[in-house]
């Protein structure tokens, strides 16, 4: 992360994981679940197309299942803890999932080598910002709230927002 030249600079990469989860998990009742061969080839080529950015923040997109993330981010180098994907987790204490992964709609995530300072999910819409939409009513919820990271980047905290802007 520090350079020859002693700057400090980091990468930052995004990817759409594309309904990322654990090998035999029913994640939606028209898509059969990836038995642990195709789960493997998913999880190998994400590793492939990931490891190419050399990213030290990656914004995560379509994921069903922490662990699922997990196994990618240690593939890459990272350590479990540096994930962060709450509306996902597979840890039974998670007052967002009971350990189930996400449901209904994949969730957002971030993986980070940075000192993680402070995670929030932006659920609610401000009510500025809702919009009322035709034959609908007023938008006032995310289906698949962002998720903000606050990290330590060298001494300055950043913050780190990923979006997956869906209805």
């Amino acid at each position: 992360m520090t350079n020859n030249d002693g700057s400090k600079q980091f990468y930052i990469a995004t990817a759409n994981l594309l309904n990322f989860a654990n090998p035999n998990r029913i994640y939606y009742e028209n898509a059969p679940a990836y038995d642990n061969k195709a789960y493997e080839h998913k999880r190998r080529g994400l590793t492939d197309l990931l490891a190419k950015a050399h990213a030290d923040i990656i914004a995560v997109q379509e994921v069903w299942d922490s662990n699922a993330l997990e196994a990618l981010a240690v593939a890459l180098g990272f350590k479990p803890e540096q994930v962060v994907i709450p509306l996902a987790s597979n840890d039974t204490a998670s007052p967002y999932t009971q350990g189930r992964g996400a449901q209904h709609t994949p969730a957002v995530g971030i993986i980070s080598r940075f000192e993680q300072l402070e995670t929030t999910l932006l659920e609610e819409i401000a009510p500025k910002a809702v919009i009322d939409i035709p034959d609908i009513g007023p938008h006032q919820h995310f289906n698949r709230p962002p998720l903000i990271l606050r990290v330590d980047a060298y001494g300055q905290p950043i913050t780190i927002i990923t979006a997956h802007l869906k209805k």
